[in-house]
C-alpha cells in the first residue's frame, strides 16, 4: 500500500528551475518558489523528487540518486534488440526448482513496470514446487479439453463464420481442433503438454474489471520474461492455463485468487534444458503511419 504522506518541499534547496512543475500538474510555481497546489492528486509517482537537481523534494521512500556510471550501465540499442529478439518460448525445462535469488530478481522486473496512475495493483502468485505443479495439471487438463470440445462444436455450426469471424472459425475447425485432438492424446500418454514439466509458475491477477489493471499486468509479466531470459531461465507465456483458471473457479478457489480477481497472465518456468543455436525471423512490422 503507498504511504499518504505527500511529497514535501525543502524551500531552502529550492532554487525556482521549475522543472517539477513541468512533469507534474501538483506543483505550481508562486514567487519563484515551487507550491504544492493541488496536493491531492498526487498518485506518489516520484517524477518531482527524480528530476529535482537541487534534491529539495522527498518523498515516502528512500531513492537511488542516477550517477554517470549507472547511466553507463544502460543497454544499448543493438543489445536490448538482441535481448528482445533472442528471447525463445521453452517447452523443456531442467526438474530444478528455482533458485529465490533468481525469483527475487524476476520480480523486481516485474515491479519497476508503470502501472496507471501508479495504483500498483499488480498481484503475483508463484508455484515453485514440483507437487503442487503436477496438482493444478491435473485440475487444469480436463477443463482445457471441455473448452476446446465446445470451441470446436461452435465452430462446426453453419453460422460459425459470422459469429466467429472467417479466419478464427476456420482456424478452430482445422488447426486448432486437430491440434487439440494430438495435445490430449500426448497428456494421455504422459507426455506433459500443458505445463510441459516446468518446474515454476507466475500468474499476474488483480481486480477483474480494471482494463488498465489488465495491461499492466501483461507488460509486467514481460518485464519478468526478459529478466528470468538473462538468468537462464525458459518462460512460456501459457494462455491454456490461463484460460482454465478463470472458467473454472475450483482452480481459483485452490489458488487463493479471489472471486472478484482475474488472471491477466500465466507464464511456466524452469531452467533450460535446450539451448537454442540460432535467431529466427518474423514477418515485417504491419504498421500504418498517420
Amino acid at each position: 500500500m503507498i504511504p499518504a504522506e505527500p511529497f514535501k518541499i525543502d524551500q531552502e534547496k529550492c532554487t525556482g528551475c521549475g522543472l517539477c512543475a513541468e512533469v507534474c500538474l501538483v506543483f505550481g510555481m508562486r514567487e519563484g518558489r515551487v507550491r504544492s497546489l493541488l496536493p491531492h492528486l498526487c498518485i506518489r509517482c516520484g517524477h518531482c523528487e527524480a528530476i529535482c537537481p537541487a534534491e529539495a523534494i522527498r518523498g515516502p521512500f528512500p531513492v537511488e540518486r542516477l550517477t554517470s556510471e549507472h547511466r553507463g550501465a544502460l543497454p544499448t540499442p543493438e543489445s536490448l534488440q538482441f535481448l528482445l529478439r533472442s528471447r525463445r518460448s521453452v517447452r523443456r525445462y531442467k526438474s530444478d526448482p528455482i533458485r529465490q535469488e533468481h525469483l527475487d530478481a524476476i520480480l523486481e522486473a516485474g515491479r519497476y513496470t508503470p502501472t496507471g496512475s501508479n495504483e500498483q495493483a499488480i498481484r503475483y502468485l508463484i508455484i515453485n514446487d514440483p507437487r503442487k505443479m503436477a496438482a493444478l495439471r491435473e485440475m487444469a487438463l480436463p477443463q482445457v479439453s471441455k473448452m476446446f470440445a465446445m470451441a470446436r462444436r461452435v465452430a462446426s455450426l453453419p453460422f460459425s463464420s459470422r459469429l466467429l469471424g472467417e479466419k478464427q472459425a476456420h482456424k478452430l475447425k482445422h488447426v486448432y481442433g486437430p491440434a487439440v485432438e494430438t495435445f490430449m492424446e500426448r497428456n494421455a500418454k504422459g507426455d506433459d503438454r500443458l505445463l510441459y514439466g516446468a518446474p515454476a509458475l507466475m500468474l499476474v491477477y488483480g481486480e477483474r474489471q480494471d482494463e488498465a489493471l489488465a495491461f499492466s499486468c501483461h507488460m509486467a509479466m514481460f518485464s519478468c520474461y526478459l529478466m528470468a531470459h538473462t538468468l537462464g531461465i525458459g518462460c512460456l507465456l501459457n494462455s491454456f492455463l490461463l484460460m482454465a483458471i478463470n472458467h473454472y473457479y475450483p482452480i481459483k478457489r485452490w489458488l487463493g485468487i479471489p472471486k472478484t480477481d482475474k488472471c491477466f497472465g500465466a507464464m511456466v518456468m524452469g531452467y533450460q534444458a535446450v539451448k537454442y543455436r540460432a535467431i529466427v525471423n518474423r514477418e515485417p512490422a504491419k504498421v500504418t503511419y498517420l
